[in-house]
């Protein structure tokens, strides 16, 4: 089995200072969400295809033998504002944890239009 990719961030500490944290994609709503954040600031397709490889190695870890779910995955990643591809995969896929994530997303997605108004 593959290794999750390996992320970092920096946190702010009391001080004001910076450290930085390094944290793995082992968890599905996080490669989802860090996914269609780091695909939209894709700067060419050489760095959309590194986005992708560190994504379905992840994807891999979590999702084992599961192809379905990876492929909804995907499917999310290259439409992630496509509201009727979202709403297909939901309604088709059997991975409770994918479905949480696009209630959740489909949702702040919604507040966020809203908010525009």
């Amino acid at each position: 089995m593959s290794k999750p990719e390996e992320r970092a961030y920096f946190e702010i500490m009391p001080d004001g200072s910076c450290r930085k944290v390094i944290y793995f994609h082992d968890n599905l709503n996080i490669i989802m969400e860090d996914g269609i954040i780091d695909i939209a600031a894709a700067k060419g397709q050489g760095h959309y295809d590194l986005i992708m490889k560190g994504i379905e190695r992840s994807l891999d870890l979590v999702l084992g033998e599961d192809e379905t779910t990876k492929n909804h995955c995907k499917q999310i990643l290259e439409e992630p504002k496509d509201v009727s591809v979202i709403h297909k995969i939901q309604m088709a896929s059997k991975n409770q944890e994918l479905c949480h994530f696009l209630c959740v997303y489909i949702n702040g997605y919604k507040l966020g239009f809203d908010e525009l108004k």
